[in-house]
């Protein structure tokens, strides 16, 4: 799975076409991660297919992948979407500035916060 995250991004055109999966083929290397959009597409159109078949998913142009390789590429897109804010918060946290004001000993903001009244918000929540 690690190294699905260092593969480059592809563009790839068209629908998938869903093949069987023969036997004695061997699985295909991945060298490009589709867009997630068809990478979801060719995901749900191996789903409307019998369970107990083995399938890939074809682009002219880019080759095959089997659903246990589009499983990880989807997972890798949204990875890397929380990557991304993560990234941002960490850069807007180092550019905030805090004054002295701001500053207080930790839960003195909630000292008018009773513990009945904390409890019951929390049975409201569950």
């Amino acid at each position: 799975m690690a190294e699905t995250l260092m593969l480059p991004f592809v563009n790839v055109q068209g629908k998938a076409q869903i093949q069987l999966f023969s036997v004695g083929q061997s699985i295909p290397p991945v060298k490009a991660i589709p867009q997630l959009e068809q990478v979801m597409e060719a995901i749900c159109a191996m789903e409307l297919r019998p369970k107990g078949l083995k399938l890939l998913a074809y682009w002219p142009g880019y080759g095959s992948l089997t659903k246990d390789q589009l499983e990880n590429m989807r997972i890798v897109h949204e990875a890397n979407k929380q990557f991304v804010l993560v990234m941002k918060t960490t850069a807007w946290m180092e550019t905030v500035e805090w004054t002295i004001k701001d500053l207080c000993a930790p839960f003195n903001d909630t000292n008018a916060v009773t513990k009945v009244r904390t409890e019951r918000g929390c049975m409201l929540r569950k």
